[in-house]
């Protein structure tokens, strides 16, 4: 068979691509405090109607020294006459294999299981190829026979080659009899796929079909082509091996690390939603600002802000939960958004406004503003029976709920309550504008939610903008604090590739990490930007 390359038109298969994509990033968010399989293995699993999905991930090599340096040598892989796997990641995953397919049984004793979908990035690919053989019993550790799936598949990031040739053509031997499939996504110029190239005995590394290949990073409307290929067939070798292809992830000269992260159809893979080598960091005391300079992420941004946006197209008849509020849901590719706005505020209004705080239910010490929370009393019920009821008969990954101003307040209100119920589902809230509304310990409590990463905000903040500084203090001198972690839009300019975004941190106020506190950037601060534009977004376009 000749070397193909063929782009991917069908959008089912890219929108399942995405959802993998989420998985794989959800994985790297696994720590010792959850999901820990084994010393260097972390996975869990997830039911989307009949598929059993298992997300790993392994430890992280994030330089391209650390790649480079690592030792590399075979082990023979049990059960296949000189199939020969990477000598360490096969005695990690040793460790976990039982663990593994303890949680996998589990998971299929409870409800029928059609399809067993393994995902991985990085290293965390090699875990998943290794569990899926594990899975299909090829080392002989055989599942019961009534836990066979129909259809086995294994779904790879930036994943490093794993064994050697001869390993690889009894991949594509099974893949070619359908006994199970293997999705190895590609990112641009990735080093990754690249290594390791050769054992301390001058054995080849190799990878087995397929390769998902993406050409470029996604344009500020998300678009990116990708390409199924692969290389020749070398019948001297083996009837089964396949050449690598060269017009792929194989064909730049000097390939980088920076693409290993993402974005994979606008999903990076973990820590923040930028790539570290592209930060220009900044310290004044403990303060911290980052710079952003991904395509991907000022997409994102402006994706949201067009979404909250549409929050003032609502009204009486349209959208209305209760007095003050109004809220809609959305769905897009199993991402449920849910979209709020406040009744809007003068400048008038923010001055004469009564700051006073009531405790805040549950949580010590912590308070926030009376006038949004009994507020937000009067929509509570109706926007939880939203989202339950969309949850229970839609399949749903995320949900991020977006809102501007006081939008923002009642939207991370919203993702709150939502989480007493519900812990399963990845919860986000982008805010535009958002003004304070809670004490410090409120503050705290919120950071605390997105260190165990139950709930991750993001305050996206534009110029000068009077709002997010206020409340300042409360009626009886209380200060109101924000939590991590603030946007901010640093220019009016509304091309999304020249304007100038950071991450911004403020000082560190009691313990490490409990809050960071963002401080006022302008002497004067103003109410005109409030509105935006947000990347060329204006919030309520009747203004």
């Amino acid at each position: 068979m000749r070397a193909r390359m063929e782009r991917i038109t069908d959008s089912s298969i890219l929108e399942l691509l995405t959802t993998y994509a989420i998985y794989a990033a959800r994985a790297m968010c696994l720590d010792e405090t959850d999901g820990q399989l084994s010393a260097g293995i972390y996975g869990k699993t997830e039911v989307r109607g009949l598929e059993l999905i298992l997300y790993l991930r392994g430890d992280r090599l994030s330089t391209e020294l650390e790649w480079r340096s690592r030792p590399k040598s075979f082990v023979p892989y049990p059960g296949i006459r000189g199939g020969m796997v990477d000598a360490v990641w096969y005695r990690i995953f040793r460790q976990a294999d039982n663990s593994i397919l303890n949680i996998v049984q589990n998971a299929m004793i409870k409800q029928p299981i059609r399809d067993i979908t393994v995902i991985g990035h990085g290293v965390g690919g090699v875990y998943a190829i290794l569990a899926m053989l594990q899975i299909y019993s090829v080392d002989g550790d055989r599942l019961k026979q009534s836990y066979i799936p129909i259809n086995l598949k294994a779904v790879t990031f930036g994943q490093p080659r794993l064994g050697n040739r001869k390993m690889m053509s009894l991949l594509n031997e099974l893949q070619y009899t359908e006994a199970l499939q293997i999705w190895r996504v590609t990112n641009m110029d990735d080093l990754v796929p690249r290594l390791p190239q050769r054992g301390i005995t001058g054995e080849d590394y190799a990878h087995p079909l397929s390769e998902y290949w993406l050409e470029g990073q996604c344009d500020c409307e998300g678009i990116s082509f990708v390409y199924w290929c692969h290389g020749p067939r070398n019948v001297e070798e083996d009837e089964f091996f396949f050449e690598e292809s060269e017009r792929c992830v194989n064909q730049y000269v000097e390939p980088r690390i920076q693409p290993h992260n993402g974005p994979y159809f606008n999903v990076l893979m973990e820590y923040s939603l930028v790539k570290r080598s592209n930060w220009n960091r900044k310290k004044a005391g403990d303060a911290q600002k980052f710079l952003i300079e991904s395509p991907f992420f000022y997409s994102r941004i402006k994706k949201y802000a067009q979404i909250a946006s549409l929050a003032y197209h609502l009204n009486r008849t349209h959208g209305w939960i209760s007095p003050g509020i109004w809220g809609k849901t959305m769905y897009h590719n199993t991402t449920l958004l849910f979209y709020v706005k406040g009744f809007p505020w003068s400048p008038d209004e923010w001055r004469r406004k009564p700051n006073i705080f009531i405790k805040y239910d549950g949580i010590d010490g912590a308070k926030v503003d009376c006038t949004w929370e009994m507020a937000y009393r009067g929509a509570r019920k109706k926007i939880q029976n939203l989202l339950q009821i969309f949850v229970e008969n839609n399949i749903v990954t995320r949900i991020i709920a977006l809102g501007h101003g006081v939008g923002g307040v009642y939207a991370i209100f919203a993702m709150l309550e939502f989480l007493k119920i519900r812990q399963d589902i990845p919860l986000y809230v982008y805010t535009f504008g958002q003004p304070r509304f809670g004490n410090i310990n409120f503050a705290r409590y919120l950071n605390e939610l997105k260190r165990l990463r139950k709930l991750h905000i993001y305050r996206v903040t534009h110029t000068d903008d009077k709002v997010p500084s206020l409340p300042a203090t409360g009626l009886h001198g209380e200060e109101y604090f924000h939590s991590v972690t603030e946007v901010w839009i640093s220019t009016e300019d509304c091309d999304c590739d020249s304007a100038s975004i950071y991450f911004c941190y403020g000082d560190v106020v009691g313990k490490a990490g409990e809050a960071f506190i963002t401080e006022s950037k302008f002497a004067n601060p103003t109410f005109l930007n409030h509105n935006g534009p947000y990347l060329g977004v204006i919030m309520d376009k009747r203004l």
